[in-house]
């Protein structure tokens, strides 16, 4: 991996349902229904019917549907780095028209123990991960994340995985090489998991998608690794920009 690429993990206001108190659209799936909207790529797919929301997902509807052409959204990160997330980020409540609270969460002075996904799945092979999936072992707090991590794998839905780290270059970069780069990076440490989704969902279709330098950059699986398809400006999508300043001081 190049050493000048860096990311982090998105704020809980844009990735953490109800986190911002006050603001009912606080959740990342109705963003991503105006990001997926946004890209002509996915748009052409389905012969340019826009996506909508379900009116109910009581018996595992996707997230959104063209036609009949589902599409289901899925954050690729561990239960445990969410929960941390959750539980050691200042609150955000807003107030009038204008205000908000920013409030230190309780258990700030925790230390809370999370797997980090992309790191962790680095050592396993295609077999290790079957092997992992068949096991009645007792498991690690690791071993556990990734299971339900496959377990989301293995649903019988065209998926978008949602990498929630926004990436940075210290140093200045071609836009088209950086994205690159970081295209290697998540396909270096996912692709025995995308090897497990083809094995046991190769009728459905995969994508990934992450931020960089203020773009939603989406990608598809093909054969054993994703392929960069489009970009989409996060202006294109009001809920995430207004989610996301909530974060700002």
């Amino acid at each position: 991996m190049d050493k000048r690429l860096h990311y982090r993990l998105l704020p809980s206001q844009v990735l953490i349902k109800g986190s911002v108190k006050g603001d009912s659209e606080c959740n990342y799936e109705l963003y991503m229904v105006e990001f997926v909207n946004s890209s002509m790529f996915l748009r052409e797919r389905v012969g340019f019917k826009p996506f909508v929301r379900p009116g109910s997902e009581a018996h595992g509807e996707c997230d959104c549907y063209a036609g009949d052409y589902g599409l289901d959204f899925k954050l690729t990160a561990s239960q445990t780095r969410l929960r941390a997330l959750s539980l050691l980020s200042d609150q955000t409540e807003l107030f009038g028209k204008q205000g908000k609270f920013i409030m230190t969460p309780p258990k700030s002075d925790q230390n809370v123990v999370c797997t980090v996904l992309h790191i962790a799945l680095l050592k396993y092979s295609l077999a290790e991960l079957n092997m992992l999936m068949n096991s009645n072992a007792p498991l690690t707090i690791a071993e556990t994340d990734i299971k339900i991590f496959l377990q989301k794998l293995e649903f019988k839905k065209n998926l978008l995985l949602y990498y929630p780290h926004e990436f940075y270059f210290k140093y200045p970069i071609d836009f088209n090489t950086a994205v690159q780069e970081i295209a290697r990076h998540i396909n270096l440490s996912f692709k025995s998991a995308m090897q497990y989704r083809r094995f046991h969902r190769p009728e459905y279709e995969t994508y990934m998608g992450f931020m960089y330098s203020d773009f939603f950059v989406i990608m598809e699986l093909v054969g054993d690794e994703f392929r960069v398809v489009d970009y989409v400006n996060v202006e294109k999508s009001k809920i995430y920009t207004r989610l996301y300043n909530y974060s700002l001081y």
